[in-house]
């Protein structure tokens, strides 16, 4: 039996959030968070035992490069999850994988995959009919 992968998931909209906690959760993987804050969300990219990570790219009024920076510091996968445009985000973090939202479990599951190189688990999902999911191209477009 496989160990579920541990996401850590930052987000500070609430709803948004919650709702990407109960995918990971869907995926089989165990969630770190979400963590809403900026400083618990550097905290945690610095001493989290996890195996990758999914950031917002704006906490608050802040940008989450620095927790970025210390997720690549310590080897931990990560992607972007983020309605700020791609084409908004700085050269030096556009090879990282990209959800545009808003998303659903099917999107989600593939910018999981694209982190750990791997599927989360056996478990296959499926889009929810209820939500519009869209990624950029290079991930799974939808």
């Amino acid at each position: 039996m496989a160990i579920a992968p541990k996401v850590l998931v930052i987000e500070d909209d609430a709803l948004i959030a919650n709702e990407l906690q109960t995918i990971v959760l869907e995926l089989g993987c165990v969630c770190i968070g979400p963590v809403m804050e900026f400083e618990q969300g550097l905290h945690l990219a610095k001493t989290a035992d996890v195996d990758c990570a999914i950031v917002n790219l704006i906490l608050g009024d802040k940008q989450a490069y620095p927790i970025a920076e210390a997720l690549v510091a310590r080897g931990i996968p990560f992607g972007f999850a983020s309605g700020v445009f791609q084409t908004d985000i700085p050269q030096e973090w556009l090879d990282r994988p990209f959800l545009d939202k808003p998303y659903g479990i099917a999107s989600v599951q593939r910018l999981v995959e694209a982190v750990l190189g791997r599927a989360p688990s056996a478990i296959i999902a499926e889009e929810r009919p209820t939500r519009p999911a869209g990624m950029h191209p290079g991930i799974g477009a939808e």
